[in-house]
C-alpha cells in the first residue's frame, strides 16, 4: 500500500509540475514574443520618443480641448505701407468680389457656429459703409472679445487691417480660438449707429451673417502672424450684413452680405454651423478614431492591417438660447444624447481573435473565417469597405480602451494586445479615419510615429 501511495504521489508532484511550467511557459512566450517585437521595431524605426500613440487631432491638442481659449492676436497683414495699397493677402481680398458681390442678394439663416476638435483662427478682412460698429465675438461663455472699433465714416471703399481712416492706422485684431467641440461662437456687430441713430446688432444669431467657401486656389500668408497652417487646413468667409430684412429706422437692407467681411481659419477644421429653429437649435458632433492593430503573429511585420477599425461616437447636445437686441444672452443645454459603433474595415491577419472595445466584444470567427485575410491585398484593397457594423457601448475616447484577445495557432495559449502606453513598443496606433492602412507585409512608414507639429 505504502509504494502505490508514494507513487500516486510522485505522479501528482510531476502533473502539478507539468501545470505550472505551462503556464510559466506561456506567460515566459507572451514576454519574449513582446519583446523580440519591440527589439525589432526599435532596429525598423529607431528609437521611438516617450509620446503618445493616438496620433489623432484631439489627441496631440491635450488637455488644451477641455478649456475654452480665445486670444486676440495681430490681424491679417496685407502689407500695407502707404496708407491704402494692398501689396499682401491681396487674393482673399479680391475674391469677396466672386463670393459676395456688390448688390446681389443672399439668403441668410439664423445659425450659431459652434466650434471643432481643432484651433482656429478669425481674421477681419474687410468693413465698408458709412456706419459706426464694433465686431465682437464671443465663445462659450466666456467674456465677449473686441476685435476693432469702425469709427470713420465713408462709403467710398472697403477698407482692411493697416490702412489709414481718420488719419489713424487701422488696428483689426485677430483672434485665435480652441475650445471644446460644439462650443457656441457668436460673430456679431454691436453698438451700431447710422447718421447718429441706434441700430440692432447683427450677425451670426439673427440671419445677418452667410457662411460661404473661399475658392480653394485662395492662399493666405500667416508668415507676420508666425502661424504655420497644415496642409489639410481650410478657410471660409463669414459676410456680415449692416442692416435688418426689415429694416432699421427706415433704412432698408439689399442683403448682400458683404458689409463686413472675415475669414475663418481652420486648422485644419473650422466651426460648423448649425441651423436654429424657434431659438432652438441641436449641435451634433463626432469623434472617429481608426484603430490600426498588430496580432503578433510576426515580431518582425509592421503593416498595422491585422485589424483596421474605426470607432465612431456621435454626440447630439440640444441648446435653447435666449436673445436680446440680436444677440444671444442666454444659451442653456437642454439635452444630451451619444450614440457609438465600430466600423471593420480590414482583417490583415491569419490568427482568430477578440476585439474588445469598451464593454463590447467582436469575434473575427462569428463573421470570418479566421485563417484568411479579407482587404489587405495590395491593388485590391477598398478604403471605404464595411466588413462589418456593430454597436459598441463604454468606449472611452480619450483613454483608447482598445484591445485584441489573439488566439495561438499551435496551442491554446492566447495573448492580450492592449492600447500602448508612452514609451512602449505599439501594437495599437490610433489615427485620423481618412489615413489608408497598409498591404501585406508594407511597413507603416516611419514619419507616422512622430506627432505632426501644431502651429
Amino acid at each position: 500500500m505504502k509504494p502505490l501511495l508514494s507513487f500516486l504521489a510522485v505522479a501528482m508532484i510531476l502533473v502539478s509540475c507539468g501545470k505550472s511550467e505551462n503556464l510559466y511557459d506561456s506567460t515566459a512566450r507572451e514576454k519574449n514574443q513582446m519583446q523580440s517585437y519591440a527589439d525589432n521595431f526599435v532596429t525598423k524605426y529607431g528609437t521611438f520618443p516617450d509620446q503618445t500613440w493616438d496620433f489623432t487631432k484631439g489627441a496631440r491638442l491635450g488637455t488644451r480641448a477641455d478649456v475654452i481659449s480665445a486670444e486676440l492676436i495681430d490681424g491679417l497683414d496685407f502689407g500695407i505701407t502707404d496708407g491704402k495699397t494692398i501689396t499682401k493677402n491681396k487674393p482673399i481680398f479680391e475674391a469677396i468680389k466672386k463670393i459676395l458681390p456688390e448688390k446681389q442678394k443672399h439668403e441668410g439663416k439664423t445659425a450659431v457656429l459652434v466650434s471643432p476638435s481643432s484651433s482656429f483662427y478669425i481674421f477681419p478682412i474687410s468693413t465698408q459703409g458709412r456706419w459706426l460698429h464694433k465686431l465682437k465675438i464671443k465663445v462659450g461663455n466666456n467674456d465677449v472679445m473686441q476685435l476693432y472699433d469702425k469709427t470713420w465714416e465713408d462709403y467710398s471703399k472697403p477698407y482692411v487691417n493697416g490702412m489709414t481712416a481718420n488719419n489713424s492706422v487701422i488696428d483689426m485684431k485677430g483672434l485665435k480660438i480652441q475650445a471644446p467641440i460644439g462650443t457656441p461662437i457668436q460673430i456679431y456687430l454691436d453698438e451700431q449707429k447710422s447718421y447718429g441713430k441706434p441700430r440692432t446688432s447683427v450677425g451670426t444669431m439673427n440671419g445677418q451673417a452667410i457662411y460661404v467657401d473661399v475658392p480653394k486656389e485662395v492662399q493666405l500668408d500667416l508668415s507676420s502672424n508666425r502661424i504655420e497652417l497644415q496642409n489639410d487646413a481650410i478657410i471660409k468667409y463669414v459676410g456680415i450684413e449692416d442692416i435688418l430684412v426689415k429694416g432699421d429706422s427706415g433704412e432698408t437692407s439689399d442683403q448682400d452680405f458683404n458689409d463686413v467681411v472675415l475669414a475663418i481659419v481652420g486648422n485644419p477644421d473650422v466651426p460648423a454651423e448649425v441651423i436654429v429653429s424657434e431659438d432652438e437649435y441641436v449641435a451634433e458632433y463626432y469623434t472617429t478614431k481608426r484603430y490600426m492593430i498588430e496580432d503578433l503573429g510576426s515580431t518582425n511585420d509592421f503593416d498595422f492591417n491585422d485589424v483596421v477599425v474605426d470607432v465612431i461616437e456621435t454626440v447630439k447636445v440640444g441648446h435653447k438660447i435666449t436673445k436680446e437686441n440680436g444677440v444671444v444672452v442666454k444659451d442653456e443645454e437642454t439635452s444630451t444624447g451619444a450614440e457609438q459603433k465600430a466600423i471593420v474595415r480590414a482583417l490583415g491577419g491569419t490568427l482568430d481573435l477578440t476585439l474588445r472595445i469598451g464593454d463590447t466584444e467582436w469575434k473575427k470567427n462569428s463573421k470570418f473565417d479566421a485563417s484568411k485575410m479579407y482587404n489587405t491585398t495590395q491593388g485590391d484593397i477598398d478604403y471605404n469597405a464595411v466588413l462589418d457594423e456593430f454597436p459598441v457601448y463604454g468606449w472611452q475616447p480619450t483613454n483608447n480602451n482598445v484591445s485584441i484577445v489573439v488566439n495561438q495557432k499551435e496551442s491554446n495559449e492566447v495573448f492580450t494586445i492592449t492600447f500602448p502606453k508612452k514609451g512602449a513598443a505599439p501594437m495599437i496606433i490610433a489615427v485620423e479615419p481618412e489615413l489608408k492602412w497598409m498591404s501585406e507585409r508594407v511597413s507603416v512608414p516611419k514619419e507616422w510615429f512622430y506627432t505632426p507639429k501644431l502651429d
